[in-house]
């Protein structure tokens, strides 16, 4: 995955489109002023321009993160058999639990 970082900002920058969305929506819907939405869009704005450089070290990393699975095609099938493993006890505890009840 070559786009990581893109693929990052894409998504923070869709989640604030999204809330300003939600903002125009109740204000043509309901004539109310959704602020929550707003402010949430602002903080995220202002979140996402404080921690830049720390989003795109994050972007970065995970594209090593992608190289090293792609050349390593084992690693993914042992990751794979630990989150089954793991499914198959959490499944087990929940029925556990279904049966306490």
């Amino acid at each position: 995955l070559k786009a990581a970082t893109p693929v990052i900002w894409g998504v923070i920058v869709l989640e604030i489109l999204m809330l300003v969305a939600v903002f125009v929506w109740s204000l043509v819907e309901f004539e109310e002023t959704c602020y929550l939405a707003i402010i949430f869009a602002v903080v995220g704005s202002v979140g996402a321009g404080l921690l830049y450089k720390q989003i795109n070290a994050a972007g970065k990393v995970l594209t090593k993160a992608m190289d090293a699975l792609k050349a390593n095609k084992r690693l993914f099938m042992v990751a794979l058999g630990v989150k089954i493993a793991w499914g198959g006890y959490f499944g087990i505890w929940v029925a556990s639990l279904i049966r306490m009840a």
